[in-house]
């Protein structure tokens, strides 16, 4: 059973007015990450990969049956979608390889050195990670789409 969320509470919070009561929300599901995501960690490759390999469609069912189970609850604060936490962004963007077996993703080193981030050719392994997070089929548009705000 689908309720209709009453954001008003989370509305006056934002806007920084009172309310009367503390706000209350839930956390649905498992605190283990990869648990979250089974069905887009399935599709992803084994090994090294970079953002051609992470498709918004790998991981649509598991946003989907996020938003459904929190929207089942009665709660202040809506549920709000987010980029795959499994995927080690800051490490990514910063040009740090990244790898996947069995639903573990995990961030290796970027330099072999410290002497080596003076050399030329120093450079972020993942320099389009900005085109892909914001084109027409990156997370932020996918996910403005299919879990607006109520």
């Amino acid at each position: 059973m689908a309720l209709e969320p009453d954001t008003a509470r989370c509305d006056a919070f934002w806007e920084r007015q009172d309310v009367d009561r503390p706000l209350l929300t839930s956390w649905i599901g498992s605190y283990a990450v990869a648990e979250l995501y089974p069905e887009g960690l399935s599709r992803l490759p084994e090994g090294r990969i970079t953002p051609s390999d992470i498709d918004f469609e790998f991981f649509r069912g598991d946003y989907e049956r996020l938003f459904e189970q929190h929207r089942s609850v009665d709660v202040d604060v809506p549920w709000v979608a987010f980029p795959v936490m499994v995927v080690p962004w800051l490490e990514a963007i910063a040009g740090c390889p990244i790898h996947h077996r069995e639903g573990n993703v995990w961030a290796m080193h970027w330099l072999d050195s410290y002497e080596a981030s003076k050399g030329p050719g120093c450079s972020p392994i993942w320099p389009g990670w900005k085109s892909w997070w914001s084109s027409p089929n990156g997370l932020c548009a996918c996910l403005t789409v299919a879990f607006p705000w109520p």
